[in-house]
């Protein structure tokens, strides 16, 4: 099984820098994505909304 990664914005790290994620679960629409993640260096799990039009990432932790 391949795992998927995605770039976060970890508001648990909170280092301003950006951290590799693994993807738990996905559902995709048309204009929006919500992920289910885990940031690889503090393991804290939580969601992340990406809004497609404008780019827009909204973080649940």
């Amino acid at each position: 099984m391949e795992i998927d990664y995605y770039m976060i914005d970890c508001p648990i790290c909170d280092d301003g820098k950006k951290h590799r994620s693994r993807i738990l679960k996905k559902q995709e629409t048309e204009d929006r994505a919500i992920m289910e993640v885990e940031c690889e260096d503090c393991h804290h799990r939580g969601v992340v909304k990406v809004l497609k039009a404008g780019g827009v990432e909204i973080y649940d932790f």
